[in-house]
């Protein structure tokens, strides 16, 4: 192999690091399928990413252990530097182990879709990553100005309240009122979940 390409294909990968849990989710059959891979290719693909996606779930899961100790040890009267030391050092491991779960991933999917392909689907993901950050800046926008909004009306609504106690109709205004306030507010409530469950 070329030099000049392996260094570039080192480049990839250590620029994919940071990135790479993202990945998973773009080894899919459609994606697969639509840069050209075969059944076989995919088969392969989405077997070594799922074996992967297994393994680094359990390192995930003991670095939340890990973490849940280190939070322990702290919280004790007089903590042992000793066994904050292990933790970190234990979790570092871990967070090791992840990182060379997902470039062994990446190595066994180029190897099984060929380095072309593969650099096909790591440019994929790029562009894909950079859709998704797009969107997520405009409905991020979208809803700081809904938010916005919110508060406005909900200052003009206490103004109104204000007013409405000093007269006759204050009980049935401020009834009208607070349902709407609660309106608005379930309303907002459910912006933050659909952009919580995104």
């Amino acid at each position: 192999m070329n030099p000049i390409y392996r260094v570039a294909i080192i480049v990839c990968i250590l620029a994919l690091i940071p990135v790479t849990a993202e990945a998973q989710s773009l080894y899919n059959e459609r994606v697969l399928r639509a840069i050209g891979l075969n059944q076989s290719e995919i088969d392969s693909v989405l077997e070594v990413t799922e074996d992967a996606a297994a393994e680094t779930q359990r390192l995930n899961a003991d670095l939340e252990i890990k973490k849940a100790e280190l939070a322990r040890i702290l919280l004790d009267d007089s903590p042992s530097v000793r066994q904050i030391e292990r933790n970190l050092r234990d979790t570092a491991e871990i967070e090791v182990q992840i990182r060379l779960v997902e470039i062994q991933r990446e190595l066994a999917v180029r190897e099984a879709v060929g380095a072309d392909r593969w650099a096909t689907i790591i440019q994929s993901l790029r562009v894909r990553r950079a859709q998704a950050a797009t969107e997520i800046e405009a409905q991020s926008a979208a809803f700081r100005e809904r938010l916005a909004a919110l508060q406005e009306e909900i200052v003009a609504t206490q103004r109104t309240l204000l007013e409405a106690v000093d007269s006759e109709e204050a009980e049935a205004r401020v009834r009208e009122e607070m349902r709407q306030i609660q309106v608005r507010f379930r309303e907002l409530l459910e912006g933050i979940q659909d952009r919580v469950g995104e």
